[in-house]
């Protein structure tokens, strides 16, 4: 196995410079569930302490890769128990409302930013289609991806998983490094 930090491996410690950093606040944190239906109520104890720190609903997103089995369904309706929801992606239009927190996919996230950002199902990545397709170069495309979702964090930034698989233990990995390095370097009182 590689090292996070080998450039072969694909993801790396950066430490940002904080006087040109896009995004301020705390370290990013992994939430971890048993199962699939306990990380998205997660998710939604997550989306509600923000609200109640006076995060605005707009101010929040939801990304996800891909809706494979209809979970996305079953988020947005968890969510709206808290709150208004914006999922443009939903086929029935009962999520609509602009003001809520919005529930999109990483691909229709680029260019756009929020103050805080819960990237969900992040063991579900690398995102393999079955099919001919070239391996190597779709966990190019997916890294690009994930790039994409963790760099619309204004603020805070939060992942999801229920499992270790693909990204998310790829993540975790670095996540628990970072927190390491800060804990070290923290002078003793």
């Amino acid at each position: 196995m590689s090292s996070p930090n080998d450039p072969e491996s694909g993801l790396q410690i950066i430490r940002p410079d904080p006087n040109v950093a896009l995004r301020s606040g705390p370290l990013p944190e992994m939430l971890a569930a048993a199962t699939v239906e306990r990380e998205l109520r997660i998710a939604v104890e997550k989306i509600s302490a923000w609200l109640n720190d006076g995060v605005e609903p707009s101010e929040v997103a939801v990304l996800y890769r891909a809706n494979v089995g209809g979970w996305v369904r079953q988020l947005a309706v968890l969510i709206s128990q808290r709150t208004a929801v914006h999922w443009p992606h939903d086929g029935d239009g009962g999520f609509g409302d602009r003001s809520g927190v919005c529930l999109t996919t990483m691909h229709s996230a680029k260019g756009l930013q929020w103050r805080a950002v819960l990237v969900v199902r992040t063991d579900m990545m690398p995102f393999v289609p079955d099919g001919n397709v070239d391996r190597v170069e779709q966990e190019r495309l997916e890294r690009g991806l994930m790039y994409v979702a963790m760099t619309r964090a204004e603020e805070v930034l939060t992942f999801t998983r229920s499992t270790l698989n693909g990204f998310a233990s790829e993540i975790q990995q670095l996540l628990d490094l970072s927190m390491k390095s800060n804990t070290d370097a923290k002078p003793a009182a």
